[in-house]
């Protein structure tokens, strides 16, 4: 990598450690201008003004430059202005109730958040083994050296638990803006602390922070008026300024957990001057733990440093090879971004980034040619004589597109090899018909073939505008590179560029939904056909986001819409993945017959077809195994394969495609896996399989190929004969193309002669080779033929897009889960038995404390039996839930695939099943814990004990579902899900009563859903005992009011929450399961 382009490494280490040093001085300012000043929403809004201030007026004088302020950008930015105001407004109170080195120690739990947000939210890669130990390592003597300071008050752990979740979405959050909005640094100071002083006032109003400015205004007297809160707010406001510019410029050039653990470290060792030196308040071990958390920071940067540089390069050094670009000579890249955007191919909408691609693709040369070895002579250029044919091929092949560009675009006449000739002024079509003598004018034009390719298959529109954006890019180039100019500088100056034109049309891209919106760039499509645009929209609007609209050739003049309701029920897709619930084999294929064969079919016919097709795949022996879950119990690969393949079978398909059947499998399995393919096809149905690496036996058990390369482009259509044959005979009439040797697998050679590669070596291509062939006419012919129905036929149609009512799937799916569960052990009896021992624990512990009322601390222990209670078993119903359903909805999205039923009967009978379960373990548990903790024993209050059980185990059990529902698996779910469990805990009402929670964290305490169960269970039990208690002045009664706020006539609209909590629980788990799909493939 030149030096000329290479980020400077001591800018970087530059701006980490003005940072760092800013940080922590402004920690140590900021506490002492509270002190001073002690009104934190002023302070900060003050700082925010200074910040904004200084920008604005430095970028006026020319000292420096900021992106403008815009309304559309401002929008954008709001959300993280919130959160950065969000993180200062809880740091500057945490400030007030905490020693500024506890403060800043107590910061040191971010890294390890981020990562952990990091790897969940954003896809980014897990931290190594080293580097989680590192920032494990840092947490423990964080937590050690806050537990040794006795003035971090409760207080203090709210604001600190309200920083930790802003400071943490503030730094995952503003790192992803500043890589996606294209700001320069001071652009994203200006729009910060602009949006952030908008945002200052309404926290004023909430807080009341604005009456206390106020009357200290009118009373003139109080820290407004002093010299030390002047020097202290200006000092701290001038800092805000620097760490503003430091922050963002460092957020730029490391990486998220890099960013936070450099400051962190440099922080400890202010820390330890600050408390050896000043403060001297912390105790030895409060030292020892701070010295942890500095060899913590040293593992980290140990572990994010070491041989990655060498790895790195290693890898592109790998990859130049193959992606190096005609204009490129040798060269490395310039950062890790910038391979991944090379070997990902991100396509992305703009036509811009479609030229990158021609730029970064494989089929590229460089200055030198290297011909590959084969028996064909070649013809070899070099420099400039090779740059400047190619450069003549991508002119004029551009030359011929470009009149095409546009809604005045002029038609282009094609000749075909059979047949009238095309009429078109689709820019792809026309690239992909022209083909040049000279093989190295044909190397250029395939460049731009591919990037017109690429477009096509990506937007579907705009090929011409990407054809001629390429030309130019290769004609300035190609001057560049002659006039002397280094061709890595070149490349990523052009990277640069088209980065940058790539993030305006971002910006000023967005969404469209409305049908008119839809017609409108169908319209453009259809070359200013309004009529087709219309057309296109109400087939939109009609089949939805998982239809499927195709185009065809017409039978008469006019422009028509068909729409086939039902057209997954006449054929079936095998899947590689398997059947993953608990049922067994005749079970499963009951299930999939009742739901995917015609209404009409009654019963005894469907158990008759269900006995032929287990005898047909050859299952009979293991119809009453479980399925098991693969890899864990149940079934082996090979009979899940099977099994797989009947459940289609029983839906009577005349088409079954089968996505890699023997993928997985051994010699002896694939063999029986195929025996089983070659007797469903001596049904009469056809089968069409995908085959990954096929061995001869397999390969030449099939009938026909259909052979495509990428951009779904045929190369060969037809029949594979007896040992491959005709297909060998097809490849090896082509000039050029290698013979195959004795005994080598025919698939194989296939796809090495066929390879991309190839086609740049022989200069052809191989989808115009097929279409120019006798086959491909054949072929056409026999289309044709068959396509013509028989007389009297009619179109295949179905009256509604699932074969059963809506009643009869919720019936089906609520009959499956029962088995399901029913045979669910490590489930169901797991629960079961964890409550009952929770029960007897409980029991025994607070044994006879529901008839004490003496004193607060009887009430108090009461009181616990019930919190800890909901607590236990709720968090254990809800994290016990969500693998179950993340694979029971596996399941769901192959059987909604396959036609047999819609999410909410699904949804339905996912709620459903549980309510039973639930029901026994409240009865369980209710019985055992109120007998023996000796509540009264009255008809009313078990009753109620009772009913609040019951239902707070189904909103959690519903809870742990959505959780589930709203992620892509049930590991992130238990993450976010983990998250609610210790707010709820902490808005419970129990930790800390409602009258003593702040005014304006009070809102959530009746958001909570666990604080309403509390509230149910306390105002029920002891609500109405008016019994005067021995060592208090003040009925039962009375206290729960007083001091909980809890009032015994609210027991019915606890009850009405807490059942409405739940039912809300499993809305949203339907809406999210129909709304969002989470598979990848």
């Amino acid at each position: 990598m030149s030096s000329s382009t290479k980020p400077p490494h001591y800018a970087t280490s530059g701006l980490v450690i003005g940072y760092a040093l800013c940080s922590s001085l402004l920690a140590r300012i900021n506490k002492y201008a509270i002190t001073q000043f002690n009104y934190p929403g002023l302070l900060t809004a003050l700082q925010y003004l200074t910040s904004a201030l200084g920008v604005y007026l430095f970028g006026k004088l020319g000292f420096l430059h900021h992106d403008p302020f815009t309304i559309p950008i401002a929008k954008k930015f709001f959300p993280a202005a919130l959160v950065f105001f969000l993180a200062i407004f809880t740091n500057t109170n945490l400030l007030r109730h905490a020693n500024v080195d506890t403060f800043i120690v107590f910061r040191s739990l971010t890294p390890l958040l981020v990562a952990l947000a990091d790897t969940a939210f954003r896809g980014q890669p897990s931290p190594s083994n080293l580097t989680f130990f590192s920032l494990v390592v840092i947490l423990a003597g964080a937590v050690g050296y806050v537990a040794t300071d006795s003035g971090f008050t409760l207080t203090a752990y709210s604001w600190a638990f309200a920083y930790l979740v802003t400071i943490t979405t503030e730094m995952v959050y503003i790192k992803h803006m500043v890589m996606s909005l294209g700001l320069n640094t001071w652009g994203f100071v200006l729009y910060n602390n602009v949006l952030s002083l908008m945002i200052a006032p309404f926290f004023w109003f909430l807080t009341g922070e604005n009456f206390e400015v106020s009357n200290a205004i009118n009373s003139s007297t109080g820290s407004l008026f002093e010299m030390n809160a002047f020097l202290a707010v200006s000092l701290s406001c001038v800092f805000g300024l620097l760490i503003s510019f430091f922050g963002f410029a460092a957020r730029k050039a490391v990486s998220t957990t890099a960013f936070t653990v450099t400051g962190v470290v440099n922080k400890f060792l202010t820390v330890a001057i600050n408390v050896t030196i000043w403060d001297k308040h912390a105790s030895p071990a409060g030292l020892v733990c701070l010295l942890f958390t500095i060899i913590g920071g040293v593992l980290y940067q140990q572990s994010v440093t070491g041989n990655g540089s060498q790895q790195r390069d290693a890898v592109v050094v790998t990859k130049q090879s193959d992606i190096e670009s005609n204009l490129v000579g040798d060269g490395d890249f310039e950062d890790e971004s910038e391979v991944k955007a090379v070997m990902n191919y991100e396509f992305q909408t703009s036509l811009a980034s479609k030229a990158r691609i021609a730029r970064t693709s494989t089929h590229q040369i460089g200055s030198r040619v290297a011909w590959s070895r084969n028996y064909a002579a070649k013809e070899i250029k070099f420099g400039v004589d090779a740059r400047a044919l190619m450069l003549k091929g991508v002119e004029e092949l551009a030359e011929a597109v470009k009149v095409t560009m546009g809604p005045k675009g002029r038609n282009v006449v094609i000749e075909q090899s059979f047949g009238a000739p095309k009429v078109t002024k689709d820019g792809v079509t026309v690239a992909k018909s022209i083909e040049f003598k000279d093989k190295v004018k044909n190397i250029g034009a395939s460049l731009v073939k591919q990037v017109a390719n690429a477009t096509n298959d990506v937007a579907g529109d705009g090929t011409t505008c990407a054809t001629v954006l390429t030309r130019a890019i290769f004609a300035e180039g190609c001057k560049s590179v002659a006039a002397g100019m280094n061709a890595m500088d070149l490349r990523r100056g052009i990277n640069m560029a088209v980065d940058a034109v790539v993030t305006s049309l971002k910006s000023r891209a967005r969404m469209i939904s409305t049908s008119e919106e839809i017609a409108q760039v169908g319209t453009i499509s259809a070359n200013g056909e309004r009529e087709i645009g219309g057309l296109i929209a109400k087939a939109m609007e009609k089949v939805g986001k998982e239809g499927v609209i195709t185009i065809a050739d017409g039978k008469t003049l006019l422009n028509e819409l068909e729409v086939v309701e039902g057209m997954k029920l006449d054929r079936g897709y095998i899947s590689p993945y398997f059947i993953t619930n608990q049922k067994n084999q005749k079970c499963s294929l009951l299930y999939s017959a009742w739901l995917r064969l015609p209404a009409e079919v009654d019963y005894n016919t469907r158990k008759m077809f269900i006995e032929e097709v287990m005898e047909l795949v050859e299952v009979n022996p293991l119809r009453n195994s479980l399925v098991g879950l693969p890899g864990v119990n149940g079934l082996s690969t090979e009979q899940r394969k099977r099994l797989t393949i009947a459940v289609e079978l029983v839906a009577n398909p005349s088409i079954i495609f089968m996505d890699e059947p023997t993928s997985g499998l051994d010699a002896r399995a694939a063999a029986i896996v195929m025996r089983t393919v070659r007797n469903t096809v001596d049904t009469g149905r056809t089968v069409v399989c995908t085959i990954h690496q096929p061995s001869i036996d397999i390969f030449e058990a099939f009938d026909e190929l259909f052979l495509m390369k990428r951009g779904g482009q045929e190369v060969y259509v037809g029949p594979l004969g007896r040992h491959s044959s005709q297909l060998i005979k097809y490849f090896e009439s082509i000039e050029g193309v290698s013979k195959i040797k004795d005994g080598y697998n025919p698939a194989t050679w296939m796809l090495e002669v066929t390879s991309s590669a190839q086609e740049l070596t022989l200069g052809v291509d191989f989808n115009d080779t097929y279409k120019n062939s006798e086959l491909f006419r054949r072929n056409k012919q026999l289309i044709e033929e068959l396509g013509k129905p028989a007389y009297g036929s009619k179109d295949l149609h179905f009256s509604t897009q699932y074969s059963q009512s809506f009643s009869v799937q919720c019936l089906a799916c609520l009959w499956k889960q029962h088995w399901s569960y029913w045979r669910n052990p490590p489930y169901t009896a797991v629960r079961f038995f964890f409550t009952t021992f929770i029960g007897l624990m409980f029991g025994t512990i607070f044994w006879d404390l529901g008839r004490k009322y003496s004193n607060r601390q009887d009430l108090f222990n009461a009181f616990g039996s019930m919190y800890t209670a909901v607590l236990f078993l709720g968090v254990q119903n809800s994290s016990a839930v969500q693998p179950v359903v993340a694979v029971e909805r596996s399941v769901f999205y192959r059987d909604r695939a396959a036609g047999m039923y819609s999410a909410l009967p699904y949804a339905f009978a996912q709620v459903i099943i549980e309510l039973p379960y639930v029901f026994i373990q409240a009865i369980s548990y209710g019985v055992i814990v109120y007998a023996m903790t000796g509540f009264d024993w009255t008809l009313e209050k078990f009753f109620w004990y009772i009913f609040f059980m019951y239902f707070t185990l189904c909103y959690f059990t519903f809870y742990g579902m959505m959780a589930v529902a709203i992620t892509p698996n049930h590991h992130v779910a238990s993450i976010v899900a983990s998250a609610f469990y210790a707010i709820w805990n902490l808005f419970s009402g129990f930790v800390v009563p409602r009258p003593m929670i702040p005014v304006w964290w009070r809102w959530y305490y009746w958001a909570c859903p666990v604080a309403w169960t509390i509230y149910g269970l306390i105002a029920s039990q002891f609500g109405d005992i008016n019994i005067m208690m021995e060592s208090e002045n003040e009925t039962v009664q009375e206290f729960i009011t007083s001091y909980f706020g809890i009032k015994h006539d609210f027991i019915g609209v606890c009850a009405a929450v807490v059942v409405g909590t739940g039912v809300l629980f499993a809305c949203i788990f339907a809406v999210s399961i129909k709304l969002f799909n989470f598979q990848r493939r």
